[in-house]
């Protein structure tokens, strides 16, 4: 079932499924600073992933910069079916930025597929929908990158 949260800059309905499994794992991301970032997103039908800086600290990036003393493991996360890296002992940063991803749906309603605190990152290796053309983009970037447990 899908509920309609606002509109986009240029008019588009947005929806998002109630009860996702894929937004558990980004619970922080509220309706109301979902329904104002969503209001300044220009969309153009199918598909759009970017960020949106809302110009006030809005929450906590998990995704940081890691080192080789750093504790880094490989973990399934909540609603999720495939490995990430984690990184323990290390603390998200306060960020302004709502990444948001929406595409028209097969119902036709743009809806609402992923929204994080926090700049976009690559598609994680574990991803079955990486392509191999952003292999290397994905690699390089987790290869010093991990999500905060």
């Amino acid at each position: 079932m899908k509920k309609e949260i606002g509109t986009t800059a240029n008019g588009h309905y947005v929806h998002v499924i109630i009860n996702n499994r894929h937004m558990l794992a980004h619970s922080s991301v509220t309706e109301t600073l979902l329904t104002e970032a969503v209001s300044k997103i220009d969309y153009t039908p199918t598909f759009w992933m970017g960020e949106v800086d809302l110009g006030r600290v809005i929450g906590k990036d998990a995704c940081v910069q890691t080192t080789e003393t750093d504790d880094v493991r490989y973990e399934c996360r909540t609603g999720r079916e495939t490995l990430s890296r984690v990184v323990y002992k290390r603390k998200p940063e306060d960020t302004s930025i709502l990444t948001v991803g929406l595409c028209t749906d097969d119902d036709g309603l743009v809806t609402v597929f992923t929204a994080f605190p926090g700049k976009k990152a690559p598609k994680e290796l574990s991803d079955p929908s990486l392509r191999e053309s952003e292999r290397p983009e994905a690699e390089q970037f987790w290869a010093c990158h991990a999500l905060c447990v």
